[in-house]
């Protein structure tokens, strides 16, 4: 397992990732994992829920769509930023879009489209009879799983969680999200590399019934709709090989739910699309492990479960980015030498640069300003920002404000000849001073934009190379 753990979840529209998987993503986001979204399309076509954003909704035919203009491109926008709104409520950092990749690439940029679906004779989703050229399922499973390669190969998950074969319902993006990904596991296997665990999915039976009973306490309250025909596939309990409790972190589930106005309805712990049928959020969320195979004694209860014991195949030489999670320690120890060595370096440098500059003033009209303190201090400031963030610890910065602290105190002392580099007038008195003092602020800034490395570090030297 790699040192900070990281799951990918590969997901069809915005809103899907947190009404299938939102608990899960919050609880490992909570414990420091490196948690990824990719999500498909951006939702062009889906029915908007509240009346006023209903000019938003994309007209109902692909020929209507064209000939009006109304093609979803401006509920795409909504829903864009509704799901950043939920990805923050769930602390999920990394999100992207499948076809979203750098100009100039070995892949050209590809904005995959929602495709659509109409209601089966069976209750369950179908696709459209017409779809827009740039729909999801317009595209092959092969050419959409070419940019899921690329986002794999450089992140490496331990683990990958998609739809099952049916998608859940059967809408047909869903269906096709179930193809590309296992499409470029594939492929990422024939280069030599591949993750420790996949997930689908699930939702077991007895507990789908259970979520839209409508006799069950609360639900007559929310004003929702009894269900006729439950729409989603049900799966038999005894193939659902692991469920997550998603109870510490329900609230930032249901808030993501919340984000996403236009597809959903919240009531209470019940929830809606834009058929108003009722069902409960469920405090657990169910997954059917299909890497490694076997059967399990009893429900796995942690993806991450095992991983670390897992041996993976040799990386594919060249495609091996170097990933920094967003944690206090992450990098290893190679970045922490480095970290503290630039701190010596460079701090050395300020501390010389400023112990010198920091009398230089400007005479703008009558006001005297002191520039070259500014400067000095507004580059201690830059350079324990930077190295804070980039070694992703504290210590390089307290670094940098003692070395300028000590440059104080011994240019401050009277040399053979009776002069001093550090007058005690206020300049003098501030460039002693004041870098202790923005050394302090640094240090709390950095703790809160790195914050420090949840409970799955797995040995003290993970804790000490925090620092």
């Amino acid at each position: 397992m790699t040192a900070v753990p990281r799951l990918l979840f590969v997901h069809a529209h915005p809103d899907d990732e947190t009404i299938t998987c939102g608990g899960t993503m919050a609880r490992y986001a909570a414990t420091g994992a490196h948690v990824t979204v990719v999500t498909c399309t951006r939702g062009e076509l889906g029915e908007v829920i509240p009346k006023d954003l209903a000019h938003l909704e994309a007209a109902q035919t692909e020929a209507d769509r064209t000939a009006s203009g109304r093609n979803g491109d401006e509920l795409a926008a909504h829903r864009e930023g509704e799901l950043a709104e939920a990805m923050q409520a769930l602390r999920v950092v990394d999100h992207r879009f499948l076809g979203d990749v750098p100009a100039g690439g070995d892949l050209p940029p590809r904005r995959f489209r929602d495709s659509g679906m109409v209601w089966g004779p069976d209750g369950h989703a179908a696709a459209p009879p017409d779809m827009n050229a740039g729909a999801l399922c317009r595209a092959s499973v092969d050419e959409a799983a070419a940019y899921l390669v690329r986002i794999v190969l450089d992140l490496r998950p331990d683990v990958v969680i998609t739809y099952n074969k049916d998608g859940g319902y059967g809408h047909p993006d869903h269906v096709r999200t179930h193809d590309l990904t296992f499409a470029a596991l594939a492929r990422c296997a024939d280069a030599g590399w591949q993750p420790a665990k996949v997930y689908e999915i699930e939702m077991p039976e007895t507990e789908l019934r259970r979520s839209f009973d409508p006799g069950q306490p609360g639900f007559a309250e929310t004003g929702f709709d009894p269900v006729r025909a439950i729409p989603i596939v049900p799966t038999p309990d005894a193939d659902v090989t692991t469920a997550i409790d998603i109870s510490p972190y329900f609230g930032a589930k249901l808030s993501g739910l919340h984000k996403h106005a236009t597809q959903v309805q919240v009531s209470g712990e019940f929830m809606a699309l834009s058929n108003h049928v009722g069902q409960r959020v469920l405090p657990t969320e169910y997954y059917r492990r299909v890497r490694p195979e076997g059967r399990l004694e009893g429900l796995e209860t942690d993806l991450l479960a095992g991983v670390e014991e897992m041996t993976d195949a040799e990386p594919v030489p060249g495609n091996e980015p170097e990933i920094v999670p967003m944690v206090r320690g992450a990098g290893g120890r190679s970045r922490m030498v480095a970290g503290y060595l630039f701190a010596v370096i460079v701090g050395i440098l300020v501390a010389l640069l400023g112990t010198v500059d920091h009398q230089i003033s400007l005479m703008v009209g009558s006001q005297m300003i002191a520039v070259g303190l500014i400067m000095g201090l507004v580059a201690v400031a830059l350079v324990e920002m930077c190295l804070g963030l980039w070694s992703r610890r504290i210590g390089p910065v307290v670094t940098v404000g003692v070395l300028c602290f000590l440059a104080a105190t011994i240019f401050g002392q009277q040399g053979p000849g009776g002069a001093v580099l550090i007058p005690g007038n206020m300049r003098g008195v501030a460039w002693t001073i004041a870098p202790v003092i923005i050394t302090f602020i640094m240090v709390f800034v950095i703790a809160k934009l790195v914050p420090a490395r949840g409970p799955r570090g797995r040995t003290g030297q993970d804790r000490t190379e925090q620092l």
